[in-house]
């Protein structure tokens, strides 16, 4: 049975795809992003991430990704520090992406906040738009926290907004 060839992720032009949630970094999201990805011709965009050198490397698959931060998980606030040093360098990575593989858009799925200030500094300088998911990323990652929990836990979404 002959298979039919797998769409482009956008019929007008190439995708830069931003975001944290892909392999190795652990989680859903990175299994959803792949998983997502691996449906369209992987010609059709590319995957703008970071590298997590102290995490099992995991296959890459047909996929093009460009990782422009470097990320040590193990190092907490030196590494938050070190993502906010390099995300000029990254935003400057991605600008020279999208202007070399002539994309028609910028999607920031699952992006952490440095990841996501690249998208939306790189696409404003290169002209095109950015389209941001960001699932319930504040709600989760600080649903542990403390001061998150007595402020929101008690309130509906309407409360809060």
């Amino acid at each position: 049975m002959h298979t039919s060839p797998k769409p482009a992720l956008c019929s007008t032009g190439h995708v830069v795809v931003v975001s944290a949630g892909w392999p190795p970094s652990p989680g859903g999201s990175s299994v959803l992003m792949r998983n997502l990805l691996e449906g369209f011709d992987p010609s059709s965009f590319t995957v703008v991430t970071s590298h997590f050198p102290d995490r099992a490397a995991l296959e890459e698959g047909e996929q093009q990704v460009a990782r422009v931060l470097y990320q040590p998980s193990h190092l907490g606030r030196l590494g938050a520090r070190m993502s906010d040093l390099q995300a000029p360098l990254a935003a400057w990575r991605t600008l020279r992406l999208i202007r070399a593989k002539k994309a028609k858009v910028v999607v920031a799925a699952y992006p952490d906040l440095h990841l996501l200030g690249v998208a939306m500094w790189a696409a404003k300088r290169a002209g095109v738009p950015v389209v941001a998911y960001l699932h319930d990323t504040v709600a989760e990652a600080n649903a542990h926290r403390f001061l998150y929990n007595r402020s929101y836990a008690d309130r509906t979404i309407d409360e809060v907004r």
